[in-house]
């Protein structure tokens, strides 16, 4: 049993809550959400008694001259309440790629699982709405304060006597030229790529979950983010833009010709890929069945490997969702391993011996083989298949 199969034994029974409240994190650190009217707070790290009545949260900076440096507080504090909110995004998105993947390859239907979960859980439009946010802006925000940072805030503090940096012109922006149109935030390009990589894996050869990106109009948010110039989120935001292209009409083929270019360009393809000008003709009950089948397989899962360990996942053969697929269920699959037949193999493998038989092998070969007087002769007549000619009568 790997690290993987173990994690999973554990997340199981709530699997579905924790997905929940990854998603909750995920929502509350949007930037279209006023963080203090969050269900979930997540600046319970960032506010204290003191800042509680601060005007930070509405977005306007108090100029009341009751405190020492009152706008320097204000400014550090908006700026913290919005780096923190990136963190827990990044955070989140990665614990969401993470899990995915070691996920997929530890057993498909642990993957299948856990999408189901996020897909329930209305991931994918929650998803499109950081994506449809000012995707340049956020990536280039300067939520930063170079002299809060480590190691300048430490250093400081130790050299100057236990004070902090007090801010100033000098030492709010970083001591490096930065050119224009050149600066980017790395700790939000990260989660943006976790994101759309993250939307992709949930939809990839899902057709009732590509319909959903119809549903929610993901088309132009998409589009838009193809103003991020890095190969690598443009890469996946084509990917998904790919894998919905059949169901946006010829139209919408034809007005973005220059879209469809990058995707031949850039992503990879099958030998009997018809994305570019293939017309999808099946109807919406079909794709319902096949979320049913899935759901179904990845019960029937559960149920075969993890029943002794959780009973509530045990499903009885009456309930089985489709006849005949019980039979997993009753029928022991190693009967149906390979067995080595072949003399040579079998006798140049090397037997493991117990401890105890290597310690007790001498006093065998004494009381049992060299005491005793065996008849080898008639021993081999007996033996089943070996017989002399001589000894057969005529």
């Amino acid at each position: 049993m790997n690290s993987t199969e173990e994690l999973y034994r554990l997340l199981l029974p709530n699997l579905c809550q924790y997905v929940v409240a990854l998603l909750k994190v995920l929502l509350a650190a949007a930037p279209s959400n006023k963080a203090k009217n969050d269900a979930l707070n997540i600046l319970v790290d960032v506010l204290t008694p003191e800042t509680d009545g601060s005007d930070v949260l509405s977005n306007s900076i108090s100029l009341d001259h009751s405190t020492s440096s009152p706008l320097e507080e204000s400014v550090r504090l908006a700026i913290d309440i919005n780096r923190h909110k990136e963190i827990m995004v990044k955070a989140t998105s990665s614990i969401l790629i993470l899990l995915m993947k070691h996920l997929r390859l530890n057993h498909i239907y642990q993957f299948e699982y856990l999408c189901q979960h996020i897909v329930y859980g209305n991931g994918i439009p929650l998803l499109l709405k950081f994506l449809d946010q000012n995707m340049t802006r956020y990536v280039q925000s300067r939520y930063e304060i170079h002299a809060y940072n480590y190691p300048q805030a430490p250093l400081h503090f130790v050299r100057n006597r236990d004070e902090w940096p007090v801010l100033n012109s000098e030492n709010v922006e970083s001591g490096e030229v930065e050119r224009r149109g050149m600066y980017y935030m790395w700790r939000n390009m990260f989660s943006s790529i976790n994101l759309i990589r993250v939307l992709n894996k949930l939809v990839k050869g899902k057709q009732s979950r590509v319909m959903m990106l119809m549903v929610f109009k993901s088309a132009p948010i998409l589009k838009r983010s193809l103003k991020i110039r890095l190969g690598l989120f443009q890469f996946f935001v084509l990917k998904a833009l790919k894998m919905q292209s059949r169901y946006l009409g010829r139209q919408w083929r034809k007005s973005n010709m220059d879209i469809m270019s990058a995707i031949y360009n850039k992503v990879r393809h099958r030998m009997t890929d018809d994305w570019a000008f293939a017309n999808e003709m099946r109807k919406s009950y079909d794709y319902h069945s096949e979320e049913s089948e899935l759901k179904a397989a990845v019960e029937r899962f559960h149920s075969r490997r993890y029943a002794k360990l959780h009973p509530q996942l045990a499903i009885e053969i009456n309930d089985a969702p489709m006849p005949g697929d019980d039979y997993l269920n009753r029928v022991n699959l190693r009967e149906y391993e390979p067995v080595d037949n072949c003399l040579h193999s079998v006798l140049g493998k090397q037997p493991e011996l117990g401890k105890r038989f290597k310690n007790n092998y001498r006093k065998w070969m004494e009381e049992e083989v060299v005491k005793r007087n065996i008849d080898w002769d008639r021993l081999l007549m007996n033996t089943k298949g070996i017989a002399f000619s001589r000894d057969i009568p005529c």
